[in-house]
């Protein structure tokens, strides 16, 4: 039995992908300069002349949107702000990306702790018993809102076979299935069954590089290949990172939410012997 709840501020299922999806990516840029080494790569080009284009469009689109009413200032002067606006514009982006590296913010950021059970990457279960009754819509609620506390949560629709997803960063998630087994006199087993998950974008660059590799390698193309590869390793292990650090946050908010509520959580040893 799927019980799903609807508590406030969380994104629709449609949303997953577009809120995983990274802010700006920059690797077209370098591997079309890996087009030197395999010819193939060259077709990133127009990729990365279309976004050069589009940044600098909206860096000038900036600084003549700049309004300077009520000051009396010369038109060169008013020129010589505009580009100075416009050139922000353009400093932004990387100013936002050294603000995350020194921050530790970003996709590259590994988990504090890491435990056995969320280091695999299949799926996984949490069990916990309760001796106090509640409806099957109140622990799900309850649950989103303990998650929702440190990270973003996706609810599924009726349609999915997951009731919410919680982020662990733009490389992965995990979806949670909940159900709730009654055994009499108000007592109650809540079951959770994880799932990870890697969102379209991962998936889509991860399978690009490695098909890169074994073509760039067929072509003898050995530099480009070797590239490529570091990219597809990247991808895997920040996939993996994600998927950890989210799994990491929900069993926090498990853990907040038994201790709240009088939950007795199950080994999974305990759960095998059953």
């Amino acid at each position: 039995m799927q019980a799903h709840a609807d508590p406030p501020a969380v994104t629709t299922d449609h949303a997953v992908d577009a809120e995983l999806a990274p802010d700006e990516p920059h690797t077209p840029a370098w591997l079309t300069l890996l087009g030197l080494a395999w010819s193939p790569l060259l077709w990133f080009g127009p990729i990365v002349l279309a976004g050069v284009a589009l940044t600098l469009i909206q860096a000038v689109r900036g600084g003549l949107a700049a309004d300077f009413t009520g000051r009396r200032l010369t038109r060169g002067v008013r020129l010589r702000l505009r580009a100075i606006i416009a050139f922000l514009h353009l400093l932004q982006p990387l100013a936002r990306l050294r603000g995350r590296i020194q921050h530790g913010i970003g996709p590259w950021r590994l988990p504090p702790r890491t435990t056995p059970h969320d280091a695999g990457p299949g799926a996984s279960a949490r069990t916990y018993w309760s001796e106090t009754w509640r409806p099957a819509e109140d622990h799900l609620g309850a649950i989103v809102a303990s998650v929702e506390r440190t990270t973003p949560v996706v609810l599924g629709d009726d349609f999915a076979s997951w009731d919410f997803a919680v982020r662990g960063g733009m490389f992965g998630v995990v979806r949670v299935q909940t159900m709730i087994e009654e055994h009499g006199a108000g007592r109650q087993l809540l079951r959770l069954r994880i799932r990870p998950f890697a969102p379209a974008h991962a998936a889509v660059a991860i399978l690009a590089s490695a098909l890169g590799v074994v073509a760039a390698g067929m072509d003898g193309a050995w530099l480009a290949a070797a590239a490529l590869a570091c990219v597809a390793a990247a991808g895997l292990r920040l996939t993996s990172v994600s998927i950890s650090s989210a799994r990491r946050t929900l069993d926090e908010a498990l853990a907040h939410y038994a201790d709240s509520n009088g939950l007795r959580p199950i080994p999974a040893r305990a759960r095998s012997r059953a």
